[in-house]
């Protein structure tokens, strides 16, 4: 029997992969996952491996692709096959699923899990597995209430941080630019040094900055905020182009059309939105091409290259994609997800203490420890 609180099962994963559903990624490594105790996650991972996830959506008639980096979607392209399909297949299983069932407490007596939903019905188990996902996206039903029952049953629950998430920034220029997006490379500074480098889309907002390779950096952003650790993001908006050869570009096009006003001789170059915050943080008045001094030309060409944002804060759970923490691993069996503490209690996906990077690392935790949780020898 599957208790979903939501009037349907499966909405969270028809949000994932912008609607189409990153089921898996081809390049399965250990590094894509994130814990406590990474160790933890190999056994699950090599047991329901690529292939074998590959198959069992095939045997339930989905088909797949590949696309970039890595990353296995439904050939369809639409995360609706997936939970259309899993509806189907629990169907001719014979499990029975009750929605609009919201679980208030549990418990355990005389062997049995007794489990208190909502609308006063009690119900009465042999066996409960929790896989009511983390903390993030609440809308779509995981609002933590795994860890108030893991809790319950003695379990410790690791810190908790949102991740794959917007980063956010009070630098009140940002207003201005608010909308504007551009493929670049983020990298991510901790305390000053360099932590973490990704090239794709970056989406300026009025108060912080997103896109998939912000996600991609949100991570570590995350826990180095929680540390108290000072946070910087460097853009860079033209990577094709190093210093020298920019700064060439800038001189020709300087040379070709002289009195032009700089913010003029900037079109054509970059995003128009951009032009005037630019000057304004290298502290550069528009005026003719002409006039502008080697020195003052360094500055645009450093802020088009290396520009700088400091990170003061995450957007809130309910906007992330994935949560950072969950149950300790260490009170779980790797080879069969029951606790170490309860017998036949058993755990899944997200609400435990591992989480992924983007891609299809997610929902693969989610098919590889589900099908351990789910292989009982009775």
């Amino acid at each position: 029997m599957i208790l979903e609180k939501l009037s349907s099962v499966g909405k969270k994963i028809l949000a994932t992969g912008n609607g189409r559903c990153n089921l898996t990624n081809e390049n399965l490594d250990l590094k894509f996952f994130h814990s406590q105790n990474r160790e933890f996650l190999r056994y699950a991972i090599e047991n329901f491996n690529l292939e074998k996830t590959i198959k069992f959506f095939n045997s339930i008639l989905i088909e797949t692709t590949n696309s970039t980096n890595g990353k296995i979607f439904p050939l369809t392209m639409q995360s609706s096959t997936v939970v259309d399909l899993l509806r189907d297949e629990i169907d001719e299983l014979g499990v029975i699923t009750k929605t609009n069932s919201k679980v208030l407490n549990v418990d355990k007596k005389n062997g049995k899990f007794i489990i208190e939903i909502e609308n006063g019905l009690n119900i009465q188990s042999d066996f409960l597995l929790i896989a009511t996902g983390g903390k993030s996206a609440s809308h779509l039903g995981s609002s933590g209430d795994g860890y108030q029952f893991a809790r319950k049953f003695g379990h410790t629950i690791t810190p908790l941080l949102p991740s794959l998430v917007q980063l956010k920034s009070d630098e009140n220029y940002l207003k201005k630019i608010d909308g504007v997006k551009f493929e670049g490379i983020i990298s991510l500074h901790i305390d000053n040094q360099k932590i973490q480098e990704v090239f794709g889309d970056i989406l300026f907002r009025k108060d912080g900055i997103s896109g998939n390779s912000v996600l991609d950096i949100s991570r570590y952003s995350s826990k180095g905020l929680s540390e108290k650790k000072v946070i910087e993001v460097y853009l860079n908006l033209m990577p094709s182009f190093d210093n020298p050869t920019l700064d060439k570009l800038l001189i020709k096009r300087f040379e070709l059309k002289p009195k032009k006003m700089l913010s003029k001789s900037l079109l054509g170059l970059i995003n128009k939105k951009l032009i005037f915050t630019i000057l304004q943080l290298c502290q550069i008045e528009d005026k003719p091409v002409a006039n502008i001094a080697k020195k003052e030309r360094k500055k645009i060409v450093n802020q088009i290259l290396e520009w700088r944002l400091p990170i003061n804060n995450t957007a809130e759970f309910k906007r992330a994609e994935v949560t950072i923490g969950g149950v300790d691993v260490g009170e779980i069996d790797p080879k069969t997800m029951e606790s170490k503490l309860i017998k036949n209690l058993y755990f899944s996906g997200e609400v435990l203490d591992v989480d992924g990077d983007c891609g299809g690392y997610n929902l693969q935790w989610a098919w590889s420890s589900g099908y351990l949780a789910g292989n009982l020898k009775f």
